[in-house]
């Protein structure tokens, strides 16, 4: 495997002179998110400083609603989001339609198991302690890559074959996103507006470390 900072060159040279589409579909995964988190708070604060007069099960229906439509939305779009830079990174370089075609149109009942159940599994760990639900949480994090290029796979199928990919390179993925700490906080002096930008780079980056520990899988198989 090649070092943390050729992963990052190459992810440099994939989005060289073509940030646009990653730029856009990141800011309107950042816009969506933004506004389902806000919906939720207010439909949390009706509900716990609302009216008086009416009855808390229609109130906490309401919030359960808001919810429900929550993750019937933003889970696809984060599936399809994770999977735009795979596809950009191969050639297929119009990432907000591609998010969206991903996420919704191309098997949607999929898209939405994978990460409904990715997601649950993390929290369920990190009821346990943080520490585990970390650990987890990068054992699971080549799943949607995974989906995308096995696509007879079920979800359940694309978490554990992530798991398996992962054993022994948790560490590594770890250290891979931590060099971005320095990026990260200049991100937060321009007030969050430079995340447009590190997100694409960080996502691309593992779009390569993905690349890379699936042709040594496949050298291991043909030995």
């Amino acid at each position: 495997m090649t070092t943390r900072k050729e992963m990052r060159s190459e992810a440099l040279h994939v989005l060289r002179g073509k940030w646009s589409d990653p730029f856009l579909a990141t800011l309107v995964v950042a816009l969506i998110s933004m506004v389902a988190q806000l919906g939720f708070q207010l439909s949390s604060f009706f509900i716990m400083y609302g009216r008086t007069d009416v009855p808390i099960q229609k109130m906490m229906s309401f919030s359960s609603l808001g919810m429900l439509l929550w993750l019937l939305f933003v889970l696809p779009l984060t599936y399809g989001f994770e999977l735009c830079f795979l596809r950009f990174s191969r050639g297929r370089e119009e990432s907000v339609r591609e998010m969206f075609q991903a996420g919704f149109k191309e098997d949607y009942g999929r898209s939405l198991a994978t990460m409904l159940l990715v997601n649950v599994f993390v929290m369920l760990w990190s009821l346990l302690l943080i520490i585990p639900g970390i650990i987890k949480w990068y054992a699971y994090s080549m799943t949607v890559y995974i989906a995308e290029d096995e696509p007879q796979l079920s979800a359940m199928d694309c978490i554990d074959k992530s798991m398996a990919m992962m054993k022994g390179h948790k560490w590594q993925l770890f250290l891979l996103d931590l060099s971005f700490i320095g990026w990260f906080l200049l991100c937060l002096l321009t007030f969050g507006i430079g995340f447009l930008w590190l997100v694409p780079y960080q996502r691309m980056t593992r779009v390569q470390f993905y690349e890379q520990l699936k042709a040594e899988g496949q050298a291991l198989e043909s030995v």
